[in-house]
């Protein structure tokens, strides 16, 4: 049964993946971030925004980000710290010195002082109805996802493009599910 849900999940990466690259990025990326804005009007004013720094095929959170911090609010990116462990969170702010970490994704330098977000904005390759989420594999989300909820109340919101959304993800028990789903056509609450 396992091995059936890994094939599953493998061929609708791929899948995806074969879609994404297709797609025109930037302009999902400025629709996305309308409707996250439209939607963070439900935000506390000084919520801790979890995020991610974009990659080929996801959406460019970075303008939104910028924003928040213009705005007094608190933004902060993942750092791998392990393979097997939930992401950790930096603060982090435009202009803030950035490196080069695991998987070539951009850190910031500074690693002074862990924050934990009150809401997770999370990449993704597909989601359904059901608030399921598929990512690149990796777990790391799910990880955090569950660390997270354990330790408070979050809101994890996945961003991603309407030709994203898809009648069914295989999942398991590892698998934790989304909030909300936010695309360039709508937003979907769970």
């Amino acid at each position: 049964m396992e091995e059936l849900l890994v094939i599953e999940k493998k061929q609708l990466r791929e899948k995806m993946r074969s879609l994404n690259q297709s797609v025109d990025w930037d302009a999902i990326s400025i629709d996305v971030l309308k409707n996250l804005r439209k939607h963070s009007t439900q935000f506390a004013k000084k919520s801790i925004i979890g995020a991610y720094w974009p990659m080929e095929g996801e959406i460019d959170i970075l303008p939104f980000l910028e924003e928040c911090c213009l705005q007094g609010g608190i933004a902060c990116l993942p750092f791998i710290a392990r393979s097997q462990l939930p992401l950790v969170f930096y603060p982090w702010t435009p202009g803030v010195e950035m490196e080069i970490g695991r998987y070539k994704i951009p850190i910031p330098k500074q690693r002074e002082k862990i924050i934990l977000p009150d809401i997770l904005l999370t990449p993704l390759l597909a989601f359904d109805n059901m608030g399921h989420r598929l990512g690149r594999g990796g777990g790391f989300y799910d990880r955090t996802i569950h660390e997270l909820r354990r330790r408070k109340n979050i809101c994890v919101i996945g961003l991603g493009s309407e030709h994203q959304r898809v009648s069914s993800v295989p999942f398991d028990n590892y698998d934790k599910k989304l909030d909300c789903v936010i695309t360039n056509e709508g937003i979907y609450s769970f």
